[in-house]
Parts: C-alpha cells; sequence; structure tokens
C-alpha cells in the first residue's frame, strides 16, 4: 500500500501519528517508504519546545529506518517566520546518510543546515526553494552553484532551483566560450537533462550554460526574471539595446561552436521563458514545445499592439527565421483584463464614460489573425481568449443607479458567446483560410466579470466559458515522403488553390469535445497550471 503513492506529512500532527503507524509494525513497514513528502511551511510557528522535540525525534527515526527511501521533500516555514525543523543538524545528518536516496527537495531558509554538502548519494534530481548559498550570500553564481553541487555532476539530471536569485554570468562576454570554460573550472554536468531556475537576475549566457550543461535535451525553464537592465531607458530603447546585445553575444556563442566543429545542444524537448528571454536565447536547435509564460502589456499601449508583438515574434526579421517555417504546433492564451467605473462623480449624476479596447472582431482581424500568416508549418492551433473585466459602481442605490450596467460593455457583448456578433465557425474559418497547413483548430472563449458596489466586496454577475474544436478537411495531394519542406511548403498552399486558380475553401469538421480534449492531450497544446489560474476556470 505504502508503495503506490507518495506519503505525505503536512504537519506535526500527521508527522507523529505516520511514526506510530510506522513503529506498531517495525518490521515490515519501513521497508515500503520509498517517497516521503514533510511539508509544514505555515503549521510550525513558535512550536513548543517539548513537542518540536518529539516530532523532530519521530521523523529521524523514520528516516533512519527507511532503507527503501528513493524520494525525499522536506520543507519548512520562510520569509522571516521561525525556521523549525530544517535547522536541526540531526535532521541534516540522517539526510545524509541516505544511500538509497535519488530525488530530494528542500524547500526553506535555514541558518546553519547545510543540506547539499551532507548528502552523498548519488541525486538524479535536485530541487531547492529558499536556500541561499552558504557563507551568507544573497544569489547563487557559477562558483557558489559549481561549489556545492559539483559532486553531482555524474548522476544530477534535473536540477531546479525556486525563490532564490541566481546569476549565471561571466565577467567578459567578448570571448564566450574561453570565458565560461575558465569560469565553470572545467566540471560539467554530462548527466543533466532538465533545468529550471527562477529569479534570474541577469539574461542566460548560452556559453555559460552550454559548458555547465552540455547535454540538456529535455526542459530548460526560466522563470521569474528579474533582469539588471537600466532603469533610465525606456522600454523600447531596452529591446533595442540591452536584449538585443545579448541576443547577439547568443548568436555569436553558437556561431563560434559550428566553426569549431562543434554544436551546442541537439534538441530541447521543451523551453518554458517569457517573451524577452526567448528573444535573448536565440537558440538554433530543434524545440520541441515553446512555452511563454507570460507577456505583459505595455503601461501605455493598447491591447492590440502587444498581442501583435506576443504573435508576431515569430514572423518579424528580427526573430528566429526558422520558427515561421519550421512550428507546426502552437497554443496562444490571450488574457485581457480592464477595469470600467461606472461610479457618478461627486455632484454628478453621470459617469465618467468608459473607456473599452474596442470589439472583438476588431482584436481578432487586426492583431491574432495577421500573426498566424506567416506559420507555414503550423498544423495544430489552439487559441485561448480570456477576458476579465471588473465594474465598479460604489456610489450606485436604488435611488441613483449606475449611469451603465455591464450588459452595455460592448467588449464582451462581441465575445459572448450566445451573442450573434461571436461566431466560432467565422474564426475557425479564417484560421483555415490563413494558414493552408493547418490540421486542426481549437478556440476558447470565457470571461470572468465582477461587480464592486461595496469597497472590498464583489459579485460575480457573468461568467463564460465555450469551446470549439475542428478537423480541417482538405483534398490533400499524394506527397512523396521524400519531399523537402520547401517543395512541402508549395505543395500545401497550392492545395488551397482549385484548377481555376480561385482559392479552395477549407471545410471544418467539429470534433465533439472528448476527441478534442485526447488530441490537445496528446499534441502537447495543454494551458499550464498558471495560466488557468489566472483565468479562473475553476468556477467556470
Amino acid at each position: 500500500m505504502l508503495r503506490n503513492r507518495p506519503i505525505v506529512l503536512e504537519n506535526f500532527n500527521t508527522i507523529l501519528r505516520f511514526h506510530d503507524f510506522i513503529f506498531s509494525d517495525a518490521a515490515a513497514r519501513p521497508r515500503h517508504i520509498v517517497v516521503l513528502r514533510v511539508n509544514a511551511i505555515h503549521r510550525e510557528i513558535n512550536p513548543d519546545p517539548v513537542r518540536r522535540e518529539r516530532v523532530v525525534a519521530a521523523l529521524l527515526a523514520i528516516l533512519q529506518r527507511a532503507p527503501s527511501l528513493v524520494s525525499l521533500e522536506l520543507s519548512s516555514s520562510a520569509n522571516g517566520r521561525p525556521l523549525g525543523y530544517l535547522d536541526d543538524t540531526r535532521l541534516v545528518a540522517a539526510v545524509g546518510k541516505l544511500a538509497t536516496l535519488r530525488e530530494l527537495t528542500i524547500g526553506g531558509r535555514t541558518q546553519s543546515a547545510d543540506f547539499i554538502g551532507a548528502v552523498r548519494a548519488p541525486l538524479t534530481k535536485f530541487t531547492l526553494r529558499f536556500m541561499k548559498p552558504a557563507g551568507g550570500l544573497n544569489e547563487w553564481s557559477p562558483t557558489s552553484l559549481i561549489g556545492a553541487i559539483s559532486h553531482f555532476a555524474p548522476s544530477l539530471e534535473s536540477l531546479s532551483i525556486w525563490n532564490t536569485r541566481v546569476r549565471l554570468e561571466d565577467d567578459d562576454p567578448s570571448s564566450p566560450l574561453s570565458i565560461a570554460r575558465a569560469v565553470t573550472g572545467g566540471i560539467q554536468f554530462h548527466a543533466l537533462r532538465s533545468l529550471t531556475i527562477a529569479y534570474l537576475v541577469t539574461v542566460p549566457r548560452l556559453p555559460l550554460l552550454f559548458e555547465l550543461f552540455p547535454n540538456l535535451d529535455d526542459t530548460l525553464h526560466l522563470a521569474a526574471f528579474l533582469y539588471d537592465y537600466p532603469d533610465d531607458v525606456e522600454l523600447d530603447e531596452r529591446y533595442n539595446t540591452f536584449f538585443r546585445a545579448a541576443r547577439e553575444e547568443n548568436d555569436a556563442a553558437q556561431r563560434q561552436l559550428q566553426q569549431g566543429g562543434r554544436r551546442g545542444w541537439q534538441r530541447l524537448k521543451r523551453l518554458v521563458c517569457d517573451v524577452e528571454t526567448l528573444f535573448v536565447l536565440n537558440l538554433g536547435c530543434p524545440i520541441g514545445l515553446t512555452i511563454v509564460e507570460s507577456c505583459e502589456p505595455d503601461p501605455d499601449s493598447e491591447m492590440g499592439g502587444r498581442v501583435v508583438r506576443v504573435g508576431g515574434a515569430l514572423a518579424r526579421r528580427d526573430d528566429p527565421p526558422e520558427a515561421a517555417a519550421t512550428l507546426t504546433h502552437l497554443t496562444l492564451c490571450v488574457k485581457y483584463e480592464y477595469q470600467v467605473d461606472s461610479t457618478p462623480e461627486a455632484g454628478s449624476e453621470e459617469a465618467p464614460t468608459p473607456s473599452y479596447p474596442g470589439s472583438w472582431d476588431d482584436v481578432w482581424r487586426d492583431t491574432l489573425l495577421p500573426a498566424l500568416e506567416p506559420l507555414h508549418a503550423l498544423t495544430h492551433f489552439r487559441l485561448v481568449f480570456h477576458c476579465e473585466v471588473w465594474w465598479k459602481s460604489h456610489n450606485a442605490s436604488p435611488s441613483q443607479p449606475p449611469a451603465r450596467t455591464i450588459s452595455n460593455d460592448p467588449f464582451l457583448a462581441s465575445l459572448r458567446p450566445t451573442s450573434s456578433q461571436f461566431d466560432f465557425a467565422a474564426v475557425g474559418s479564417a484560421i483555415a483560410h490563413a494558414v493552408p497547413s493547418l490540421q486542426y483548430c481549437f478556440l476558447t472563449s470565457s470571461a470572468w466579470v465582477a461587480e464592486t458596489k461595496v469597497v472590498g466586496t464583489f459579485s460575480i454577475p457573468d461568467r463564460w466559458r465555450e469551446s470549439r474544436a475542428w478537423r480541417v478537411a482538405r483534398c490533400a495531394p499524394n506527397i512523396s515522403p521524400r519531399v523537402d519542406k520547401a517543395e512541402l511548403h508549395e505543395v500545401t498552399k497550392s492545395d488551397s488553390i482549385d484548377a481555376g486558380g480561385k482559392r479552395r475553401e477549407p471545410e471544418l469538421v467539429s470534433l465533439h469535445d472528448d476527441v478534442a480534449e485526447t488530441i490537445i492531450e496528446r499534441e502537447d497544446l495543454v494551458l499550464s497550471f498558471d495560466e488557468v489560474t489566472t483565468m479562473r476556470w475553476k468556477n467556470i
């Protein structure tokens, strides 16, 4: 029973009860502990010293009698709260003696414990949360990182560093590869396949990443950026100078490798980052799935301009040109949030005229659709468009109702599936016309509308989520399996033209919801957890 699922201990009581359960049959039960997660983050503030000692003793006994333990997670309080059991040196020693351990997650700040240095088992997966380098340093550098985990280099396959600043850079990028080699001291993590870094404070430098992790081929996840770009320059200038300079350095590093008869990474299964980092990395290797996690709107820009920047990045000359020719699967999640104040001003019976983003048709035809047209190899496309609206009517009363109501919102009206203005099939047909290579199309329209009448409270008068999915039927010609990509593009283009030179109308074949979900899962068109959370789909 214990082998079939992880054992999760979420507070002091569960630790004590699990200890009693295990040692009620000490000869048989401890050997079945394979995956153990101790997650007492918010449940150990100012514990009674006697009770705390009982809990630590119970946890020590469990670890010391777990001969088959492979995966262990120890998470404790952070953010200035009492540190609790993670600072107990006896616990560090017990973890260090786990010879069977292969996966370790340490989550929480400690003042004295050194779990990294204590572990001698050949870890394959290592995750750190809120853990700073030893010696009072505030951020990880190449030197501190290598010094801490170099003994895992032969075995480590996955490394994740969360909630701690990471500065992976060299002193002089002008000679990228030689400098990177000097910085790493020749130490390389040849077994590493997946890397996750949050709170990266410098743009990613490929020379250093290539040198440290030469065989990375599964997942590269770079998140929660704190880039050190100058604050005294405008946003456009940051794009034109800061990010472009870093991109050119990464491009030069890859060219230098090719000239020397070497290559960087052969391929990546998954790349997760924001749009700026996607631009800076400029990776030349094939990538199975790219997830652009976030692209916040510019403060002074219209929604449409930013959508062009997200989608059109694949087609602009200054972005990877190979993307438009090779991208086959694309999930585009667009969220738009705006506020409308319908509260009458003091001494006036009329509310200020709200500013709306326009109509769905304007957003769709002027921004999203043009971004798809250059994607000549696209076969699977999923578009999720979510709208979040906050209506403010704090001073409204029966004698003085708000001058405008949610039903007057023209943008919501144009997006609502029950409205005659929103036509799923028309959007799907437009996509199929714009992308002749398209085989499957998935479209979701959702909204979450909140109305605040009293400060600090709100109601939800309207919300929806509706989806449609289609297979795009075309009369496909016989194509040789040896045809190259350029020829395939020409054949696909010609397939949309009939004998009379007129554009052939693609036919949309509706897919059942179950079939659509199966294809979305199979083709990796799923949304990230953060995307689903921010769209408040749980109750829609």
